[in-house]
């Protein structure tokens, strides 16, 4: 069997996050679009001024102000360090671009970790 994939970010410690290229590619636009449509216009709440490490949420990426799935992984003064989980991608995201509310939960995360070993 043959396993294509594109790799979509690499961190500082040498992890590669790929994410497979069938159906992965058609599964991430759907998830996009919904998650767009939901909170494109949205208006910050109250309750998602609150995070811990760990906690799932939904943001928006500063460069092209679309919604993602992430994960909490540090709580700063004004914002949160989130991982964009279908890429691998680390930003630090202002708690008002956060949402608690999540959509697309039962789709598994597209993209993983790999790190090579060995290599000379």
């Amino acid at each position: 069997a043959e396993f294509l994939a594109v790799p979509s970010h690499v961190d500082w410690e040498g992890n590669i996050f790929i994410c497979p290229l069938t159906p992965n590619q058609d599964t991430i636009r759907i998830v996009g679009n919904v998650l767009d449509s939901k909170y494109q216009g949205s208006v910050h709440r109250p309750v998602d001024r609150y995070w811990v490490a760990g906690q799932a949420c939904v943001a928006r990426w500063d460069l092209d102000g679309r919604w993602y799935r992430a994960m909490v992984l540090e709580v700063r003064h004004e914002g949160c360090t989130v991982m964009f989980v279908d890429y691998g991608t680390v930003e630090v995201v202002m708690v008002e671009d956060m949402r608690k509310d999540l959509f697309m939960t039962e789709i598994p995360i597209q993209c993983f970790p790999l790190q090579l070993e060995n290599i000379h």
